[in-house]
């Protein structure tokens, strides 16, 4: 059986000036339009707009994480119908 927990990921944002990932924000009140801050250089941003820059970023680890999740599907269907002779999973 799959466990998603073994598929939660972190992904760093990175500052579109700087590249530092360290931000200042309110975690409490973070959505789309709230302004994060880089610690590094003071560049202000949305968090949409952060998210906008590191999309390549994180649709690498989606990509990722999707591979893991068919290759252990596969893994547990072998190992669940690995015994009949009429069903074959490659």
């Amino acid at each position: 059986m799959i466990n998603p927990d073994k598929y939660n990921r972190s992904v760093s944002m990175l500052c579109p000036t700087c590249g530092e990932s360290q931000f200042e924000y309110d975690a409490e009140n973070l959505n789309d339009s709230s302004l994060v801050k880089c610690t590094h250089c003071q560049m202000t941003m949305t968090k949409a707009h952060l998210v906008e820059t590191n999309s390549e970023t994180i649709a690498v680890q989606a990509e990722e994480m999707g591979k893991e999740i068919v290759e252990d599907f596969k893994k547990d269907l072998r190992n669940a119908l690995g015994g009949s002779k009429f069903i074959k999973i490659i």
